[in-house]
């Protein structure tokens, strides 16, 4: 994506920055080698752009971090004496995401989690090149965490919980041989008969059956897009929860998510994934030992980006900023009365009055004036913020170059 010539801000952070912060890395901004709208569309720029290499470099190091410290936090999980094991899973890995994101925010924007690349690609926030680094790197950082933390485990933890990775369903095992059944005497009818019923040779399977996972993954996943895209990704209401806020907020929908799946799953099942990359690093650092990891774990793949394309599609088709009359100064009424309703609080009663006075020497039309406050806007903002109530903005009063308010 380039702007004016220029590689442009990089839109798809997890934490909400400031317009003007939000550029790779250090709010530098390069001279893009390619221009016109076939380079913008094909993110020529992006392929060969440094800072995007350096960004996917980070989503390596962040991911294989975040895989490993999940896989030995879960597995003390499960090896400890917790009551509700979902739960405790759920705040270590909610508490992992947010720190993550915090951390690796202000270089790559702290995707860590395919699904969330994607996502934003589909909604036109990632340039494809980009997306296409960032998921290679994390499936790479994936496999690099799951190796180290199959070297730190003991071999018994290893195989006992195969890594924490991800399973629909338990396969049918041969059952042990058991010892010869006692005979069932039948005295009920004249005539005595002995009776025995084999054991079944194979234990019933368990689990989720495949339609089941599937589903669970793309719903699950789409409700984690959702909120991430809700309070981080639209600019309007991560300036409403700051950069400190949204990733808490991330955080902690995944962990209800992971508590809610992992209560009522089955034996069998693991729970949702909703991050390929999660799933794909315990498979391949097992091999194959845990073939059960490698029999369904497409579900893992395929579910999470059935999530990610309809967040996408959602995202295209209502866009947050679709009312338009909360942006536009010329349209709807609530731009007006939020505007006369913050400076009437700020005591800057006396400057509209004053300039209202000024538009009325110059003759009204239709019995309507505009006035232009090129140079009260700053004294409007600035008396906003010496109030105790909360400071919306120069974006959200549409000062951009002016403000416009229409009056009866």
């Amino acid at each position: 994506m380039e702007e004016d010539g220029r590689t442009a801000p990089f839109e798809a952070s997890l934490v909400p920055y400031a317009t003007d912060e939000r550029r790779t890395p250090h709010g530098r901004c390069r001279r893009a080698p390619f221009h016109g709208p076939v380079a913008r569309a094909l993110g020529l720029n992006d392929w060969f752009s440094s800072e995007v290499w350096r960004a996917s470099l980070i989503e390596l190091v962040g991911t294989a971090s975040l895989v490993f410290l999940s896989i030995l936090g879960t597995t003390s999980c499960l090896n400890s004496s917790f009551t509700s094991p979902p739960l405790a899973i759920g705040l270590i890995n909610g508490l992992l995401l947010t720190l993550h994101i915090l951390a690796m925010a202000p270089a790559s924007g702290g995707h860590v989690n395919p699904s969330i690349t994607i996502a934003t690609f589909f909604a036109g926030l990632t340039s494809l090149p980009r997306a296409a680094f960032y998921i290679v790197a994390q499936f790479a950082g994936s496999v690099l965490g799951a190796a180290c933390a199959r070297g730190v485990l003991p071999p018994v933890l290893a195989t006992r919980y195969l890594l924490t990775g991800c399973t629909v369903s338990l396969p049918q095992l041969p059952l042990p041989p058991s010892p010869p059944l006692l005979p069932f005497v039948n005295s009920t009818s004249s005539n005595t008969s002995i009776t025995s019923t084999p054991p079944p040779p194979f234990s019933p399977p368990s689990g989720l059956s495949i339609a089941q996972g599937l589903l669970s993954e793309s719903i699950f996943t789409f409700a984690l897009l959702f909120i991430a895209f809700g309070v981080a990704l639209d600019q309007t209401q991560g300036a409403l929860f700051g950069p400190i806020i949204a990733p808490i907020i991330i955080g902690v929908i995944l962990s209800l998510l992971i508590f809610i799946s992992g209560a009522i799953a089955p034996p069998g099942y693991t729970g949702v994934g909703m991050n390929p990359a999660r799933c794909f690093g315990p498979a391949a650092a097992m091999g194959s030992e845990a073939g059960v990891l490698w029999e369904n774990l497409w579900v893992f793949l395929v579910g999470p980006l059935l999530g990610a394309l309809a967040l996408g599609l959602l995202y295209n088709l209502v866009p947050p900023n679709h009312a338009s009359v909360y942006s536009d100064p010329e349209q709807g009424m609530f731009h007006m009365f939020r505007v006369k309703a913050a400076a009437g609080a700020a005591g800057a009663s006396g400057a509209i009055a004053a300039a209202d006075g000024e538009a009325a020497g110059d003759g009204g039309r239709d019995g309507a004036s505009s006035l232009l406050l090129h140079e009260k806007a700053p004294m409007l903002q600035d008396s906003l913020q010496g109030t105790g109530k909360p400071n919306l903005g120069a974006g959200s009063l549409d000062m951009r170059d002016t403000v416009q308010i229409v009056h009866e």
